[in-house]
Order: C-alpha cells, then sequence, then structure tokens
C-alpha cells in the first residue's frame, strides 16, 4: 500500500473509506485507517453530499464498521447536506444496533 493514497475520491467525492463504510467491509476499512498513520485518512471527510464513511455505515446498518469508524475518532454529529446526522439515518433505516453503538 505504499504511495497509494486513501484520501483520493472519486467523481461523487467518495474515498475508499467511504466504501468500505458503505459495504460494511470493517477489515478494509480498519486497514485503511491503521496503514494510514499519520492521519491521511480522515473519517471525517464528506463526500459531495456531506456523507462521511459514519453516515454511510449508519445508513446501511453496518455496526462493526460504525464501531471502528468511532474508535478511529469520527465525529457521531457531523451533519450531511440535509441536516442529517448517522444517528437519524440509522433510526429512519430501522437499524436499532447501530443507533446503539452511535448514542452509546
Amino acid at each position: 500500500m505504499s504511495g497509494s493514497n486513501p484520501e483520493l475520491p472519486d467523481v461523487s467525492g467518495n474515498t475508499p473509506v467511504h466504501s468500505s463504510a458503505f459495504r460494511g467491509s470493517d477489515g478494509a476499512l480498519r486497514l485503511l485507517l491503521l496503514l494510514s498513520g499519520g492521519g491521511r485518512a480522515d473519517p471525517d471527510r464528506q463526500n459531495e453530499t456531506g456523507f462521511s464513511a459514519l453516515h454511510f455505515a449508519a445508513q446501511e446498518g453496518r455496526p462493526a464498521a460504525a464501531r471502528t469508524l468511532l474508535e478511529f475518532g469520527a465525529e457521531a454529529a457531523l451533519t450531511n447536506d440535509d441536516g442529517e446526522t448517522p444517528a437519524d439515518l440509522a433510526r429512519a433505516n430501522g437499524h436499532q444496533d447501530v443507533l446503539e453503538i452511535l448514542e452509546g
């Protein structure tokens, strides 16, 4: 992974961290955050619609990804362009397990 950039976004502004959280690929997410070492992979980076990786984890019901992101300092109160927090998305999509992690 030497020389790769975990912050390089796609056309929608999603980074590999966003994609890993969306898919629930906790191992890949953890690896991206660990290997970035000096803070190169920002768990709070927002895409073009204001979604952070934690927003995706909450919306898609990915509790392991949510835990990992919080462990690496993700901000649970961050809002997207519609003013929604990750907890709002977890609640709206019926992901009680993720909601408990976010509000715990």
